[in-house]
């Protein structure tokens, strides 16, 4: 990004672009984030802070905002085929899920779907070969997807 970062206190260990100093902050990745602005609230505005970082590391970034009943938001990394194509999944991924139902088996009527209720820790991430975690706000969540990103990141070409 042509920027000098802030070090921390774990660099990445295949760190292509900044010599290991990059993550401790949302307001420390590559200056994209001055230390007085707010964090990023929603997955647009994470995507829109650090997207050409991830770009640069190789990865394709996808992003769903899926309405409905149960919405999902969805920010997720790909690497790419030899033809530039991604896969149909993902190595890593960031979902915003508000809400949750439960939902039971009744043989009379195959399944039964509960009533709606708000989760508690709305943001989960998923990478490959990491376990699933799960978190209440943003910045955690956030925090734990750009560090996996860089652990994940494709080989360079």
């Amino acid at each position: 990004c042509g920027q000098t970062c802030i070090g921390i206190s774990t660099p990445p260990q295949n760190d292509r672009l900044h010599g290991g100093n990059v993550f401790g902050s949302f307001a420390r990745w590559c200056g994209r984030v001055a230390p007085t602005l707010d964090l990023p609230q929603t997955l647009a505005e994470l995507r829109d802070v650090v997207g050409e970082q991830l770009e640069a590391l190789g990865w394709h970034v996808q992003y769903k905002d899926c309405p409905g009943d149960l919405p999902v938001i969805q920010l997720s990394l790909h690497r790419c085929w030899k033809n530039g194509k991604p896969p149909k999944g993902n190595d890593l991924e960031i979902v915003f899920v508000e809400y949750g139902r439960e939902s039971y088996f009744d043989e009379s009527v195959e399944e039964v779907l509960g009533p709606r209720y708000k989760r508690q820790r709305p943001w989960v991430v998923r990478g490959k070969g990491k376990p699933t975690q799960t978190y209440n706000h943003i910045d955690k969540a956030g925090r734990l997807f750009m560090e996996w990103s860089w652990e994940l990141a494709p080989p360079p070409r």
